[in-house]
């Protein structure tokens, strides 16, 4: 009888010339038919066996990169109908980031799927392929039974490939054993599905994950162009993003410290009263539409300078923190002094944050301006011509 204890799974992602046509299609117009033009890419080829059975899982996928490579890790779990104890992947970089003898650094998405599915990740050493033997072997066999079936064939869908794949599939998992009793399906039925630990209800969700990401003055934090809201006290602390279709996680010391539904639009905001200090609560209802709405009640130069500022599409939500940042300019300098300051930073073509409080703190706002009266800035009396002064004929 075939044991293995720990249960475990064994992965490999397999590059192969399995032919697919798809991307956008380009209209050839001839005398006598209207054709189409496809671009022709190859699958990588993800292969999972089971540790005592062999039973295999195989699957076409678009990438090596790690939505795809998680995802065909959730099918094959989905198909064996149950978790390992152990799984063995390849050293991909979707798996691995890092594998040395005295250091093993795996990727955080992967981690959280394995801590999803209560798993644990024993990466195969390099240049060790008797670690995964088991799916070595199966990737040899899906070779000759599965993809050399299909190598004449040109499918135009991921999906028309793996239906191929999975009818060719069942067949070879259910073939006799050549030098043993039965076939893998069989065995696995036996020995290694009772070890297997039910799946969830639901199914592993794809995580975007980003580390060690500085908490800003404004205690919000960047991810994909919006801005997300946490506790004030993490100000210029650093804090770990979890980010999926639906939500948005900020992690501090492995303590989950905020969660938001997850933005879409570049710019927008998601604001928690709680977490702000009481000194800041009343600025929480600002909006793009207030703040255009405040500076065309400040003067026209205020309401171009909003404009531009909140119109940038590189980074839309620095634009909105300028805005309300000129705002409490205005509160400390008089809104005729912010009005002031921005037809000047317009005329020097340079209408931004840095530049308007440079212009304010320096009072050059003031200068021929008859209403507003001019800054002193001298600190002392001028002085009277002496013989340490040297004059312009000095310096030709």
């Amino acid at each position: 009888m075939l044991t293995t204890l720990p249960l475990a799974l064994q992965l490999r992602q397999h590059a192969r010339p399995l032919r697919l046509r798809g991307g956008r299609r380009t209209p050839l117009h001839s005398r006598y038919a209207s054709v189409y033009s496809f671009e022709v890419w190859l699958a990588e080829i993800f292969v999972a066996a089971m540790g005592a059975s062999s039973k295999a899982y195989v699957e076409a996928s678009r990438s090596q990169q790690v939505p795809d490579w998680i995802q065909s890790n959730v099918n094959a779990l989905t198909y064996f109908g149950g978790a390992p104890s152990m799984v063995i992947p390849d050293n991909l970089k979707s798996a691995v980031i890092e594998h040395k003898k005295d250091k093993v650094k795996l990727n955080a998405s992967y981690v959280d799927m394995a801590r999803y599915y209560g798993f644990v990740i024993i990466p195969a050493r390099p240049h060790k392929p008797k670690d995964k033997a088991k799916v070595e072997a199966a990737v040899w066999l899906a070779q000759i039974w599965i993809l050399a079936a299909l190598r004449k064939r040109t499918f135009y869908s991921l999906e028309e490939a793996n239906e191929a794949i999975w009818e060719l599939l069942e067949k070879y998992n259910n073939r006799p054993f050549q030098k043993l009793q039965g076939t893998r399906s069989e065995l696995f039925e036996r020995i290694d599905k009772p070890a297997l630990k039910p799946l969830p209800e639901q199914p592993y969700e794809y995580a975007d994950w980003k580390l060690k990401v500085r908490v800003g003055r404004d205690y919000e934090v960047e991810y994909d162009q919006c801005l997300y809201m946490v506790p004030h006290q993490l100000i210029n602390q650093y804090v770990d993003i979890r980010a999926t279709i639906r939500t948005v996680e900020f992690i501090h010391k492995h303590r989950r410290v905020a969660s938001h539904a997850r933005l879409h639009v570049p710019g927008q905001r998601s604001v928690v009263q709680e977490f702000m200090p009481a000194s800041h609560r009343h600025h929480s209802d600002w909006s793009p539409t207030r703040l255009l709405a405040w500076a065309q009640s400040v003067g026209d130069s205020a309401e171009k300078v909003f404009g531009l500022l909140l119109e940038k599409k590189s980074h839309p939500e620095s634009g909105f923190r300028a805005c309300v940042a000129l705002v409490e300019e205005g509160k400390l300098y008089g809104l005729e002094r912010l009005e002031s300051a921005a037809s000047v930073a317009l005329q020097i073509n340079s209408p931004t944050l840095t530049s308007i409080r440079s212009v304010l703190r320096t009072g050059r706002d003031k200068l021929g301006h008859p209403s507003l009266p001019p800054t002193d800035t001298s600190d002392s009396e001028t002085l009277e011509p002496h013989e340490n002064l040297r004059g312009a004929n000095y310096y030709k």
